[in-house]
């Protein structure tokens, strides 16, 4: 946001800060005008709406001056934090007691017009985390990302980067057993490289706070040297800002008696760490918030090492905790029976996880092979787990997703070398949208490869009757399937196609202008939900169009795809691809043809030679 004051008084505290706001009402009839007082004008923005302005247009500027407000906020809060002076331990500590203070004075004032203290405490969170837009040297805000492919048709051929999950999975496995192994392009196989993405990063770094020797190497390779098992006593761990992340870390430390405090960023500040609160005195564990009356982060956890025989699995807890009790309970000191049918994603969590501990030959069996004995696991500890010094991992299902897709906007193929574990997660599905789509999808064991059915230069494709089904798809697939569904509209001549079936969850507002960037609109006709074309097709976007500010990385590929076939979108934050796939933008940029044969595996370097130096140059 822009750091600016142009309120009407030239101090925009003053301005939202005075009376609360009063409307016009029907005058009583014992409370009479009094002549001797003379009449007010109304300030701008502030208590009647002045005369020719709506109550719409009081509220909009307020809604500016409030912005204002949070920048110079914003501005004032990054001060309190960068005062620290180099060398003083207790700068931290005085942190600490500024937002505590600044918290509990939020929270007094709060309580006066709001009964809902959550919602309280949410707003602080989300208040802490406000960032400034930057500006050039000149004073001007710096420019969007201007997306503008060439409208070619694309041939692309790479080897497909390794699944982001399994690789974060695989990490959390060598860190507890103490095992070497390479994940990436140093492992000497013939597949892509790991994504090094924030969370990967955030998970490296957080096992190393617990005693784990990992590190990652140029930027595609993690690499365990091995040690002894992770240690969580007394340790104040900082978890990024993922849940899976999170949860992994937290179930890892349940087997040792011991306290360990967890932080974490915007995102953990406002989870809801209930269901795990309420579920964790199962495994002789509590978890408290450090922050009263919260349910985020930070927490410290409890863990006395005393397990049950066996425990039940309820259903409210997230996805990510299963997932990580299923993984971290090899490492426990006791056997646990963990019974999982309760849960509605129990099957794919026991899938994730279950061939992993195999390939390590740890002690785990499920009661049965059908029904909840299947939904059941019996895990033992192992002494020496052994991780394989280069896990098989395939390749990651979203980012071939976004690859595979470009040949519905373009024409041309696709194709990812590498793995394609048609058992990991929602893979048969991601396959079944791509081809809905009219691509031909193939896969095999040299790895996965798309191409429309027919040239888009040559004919129509035919209309599409039925919607694209996304809603078995996690809530990143709805993006794509939003982009796909315009595709498919350009590609058949017609302006109005089925709006796709989204994943359950999906914010509308984010939905409906992100179909505006891409020049279409959602809406309902004859009772049915449709994708319209509002723009001719083949059009730019405006050059002094707004930026688009993308919730995540998954909307972030979306809108590159979108660019594909309106050039000239404007994206104001492309950085936030960096979660995932840092090197997104160097392979969209090299489109049509980033590049035409798959990348060699880089060759082992010796560990004790030097490593080179590099000169960087900023322009």
């Amino acid at each position: 946001m822009h750091d600016t004051n142009d309120s009407p008084s030239g101090h925009p505290e003053r301005d939202a800060a005075s009376q609360p706001e009063r409307f016009e009402q029907p005058e009583r009839s014992e409370r009479s005008a009094r002549p001797d007082r003379p009449t007010r004008p109304p300030r701008p923005g502030q208590g009647r709406p002045s005369s020719g302005q709506s109550l719409v247009e009081t509220i909009m500027e307020l809604d500016r001056d409030i912005i204002r407000l949070l920048a110079k906020r914003a501005r004032l809060f990054q001060k309190v934090r960068g005062s620290r002076r180099p060398g003083v331990s207790s700068a931290p500590a005085r942190d600490t007691v500024a937002e505590k203070q600044l918290r509990e004075a939020w929270e007094s004032a709060a309580a006066r017009v709001s009964r809902d203290p959550r919602f309280v405490r949410q707003l602080f969170a989300l208040l802490q985390e406000v960032e400034i837009q930057e500006r050039s040297p000149e004073g001007e805000v710096r420019p969007s990302f201007n997306l503008a492919p060439p409208r070619r048709p694309v041939s692309i051929n790479i080897y497909g980067p390794l699944a982001a999950r399994p690789t974060r999975l695989w990490v959390a496995l060598a860190a507890a057993a103490g095992a070497e192994a390479v994940l990436g392009d140093g492992g000497g196989g013939d597949g892509g490289g790991a994504m090094l993405g924030d969370h990967l990063i955030d998970a490296v770094k957080a096992l190393n706070q617990a005693g784990a020797h990992l590190s990652w190497e140029g930027d595609a390779t993690v690499r365990s040297k091995g040690g002894d098992a992770l240690d969580f006593t007394d340790k104040v761990i900082y978890a990024g800002d993922d849940s899976l992340n999170f949860h992994l870390l937290a179930a890892l430390s349940l087997g040792a008696v011991g306290k360990v405090k967890f932080t974490g960023g915007p995102a953990l500040k406002m989870t809801d760490t209930t269901p795990l609160r309420q579920f964790l005195p199962q495994l002789g564990a509590r978890l408290a918030p450090v922050v009263p009356k919260s349910s985020g982060l930070p927490v410290r956890l409890e863990c006395s090492g005393v397990l049950p025989d066996e425990a039940r699995i309820p259903a409210e807890l997230p996805a990510d905790a299963l997932t990580a009790l299923l993984l971290a309970a090899p490492f426990w000191n006791a056997a646990i029976t963990l019974h999982c049918a309760d849960h509605p994603d129990a099957a794919s969590c026991i899938a994730e996880v279950l061939p992993l501990l195999r390939a390590c030959k740890a002690d785990v069996t499920t009661l049965g092979e059908t029904g909840e004995a299947a939904l059941s696991v019996r895990i033992a500890p192992t002494t020496r787990l052994r991780v394989p010094k280069a896990p098989a991992m395939g390749i990651d299902p979203l980012v071939a997703a976004v690859m595979l897709a470009m040949p519905a906007f373009t024409g041309g193929e696709a194709r990812l070398s590498g793995t394609w574990d048609a058992a990991q997660p929602h893979a048969a599905q991601v396959l079944d949208l791509l081809r809905a789509s009219g691509l031909v999808v193939t896969a095999d064991a040299k790895g996965v490869a798309a191409r429309p059915a027919m040239k888009p230069s040559v004919q129509a494709a035919p209309a599409p009757t039925a919607p694209l089904d996304a809603s078995a798809l996690p809530l990143d697939y709805a993006p794509l399937a939003l982009a796909l569904a315009a595709a498919t509209a350009r590609a058949a001549k017609v302006d109005v196609v089925p709006a796709p079936l989204l994943p359950e969850g999906v914010d509308e507002v984010t939905a409906e202008s992100f179909a505006g960037q891409l020049g279409f609109a959602l809406a309902t006709e004859a009772g049915q939900p449709v994708l319209r074309a509002v723009v001719p097709a083949g059009s730019r976007a405006p050059a002094n169009g707004s930026p688009w500010a993308s919730p995540t990385a998954a909307w972030t590929f979306g809108l590159a795809l979108g660019a594909l076939l309106r050039p000239g979108l404007h994206l104001s934050n492309p950085g936030n691809v960096t979660e995932l796939m840092p090197g997104f933008w160097a392979l969209y940029n090299g489109l049509p043809s980033p590049e035409n044969a798959p990348r060699k595996p880089k060759e082992q370097k010796d560990d004790g030679a030097k490593p080179a130096r590099r000169r960087i140059i900023a322009e």
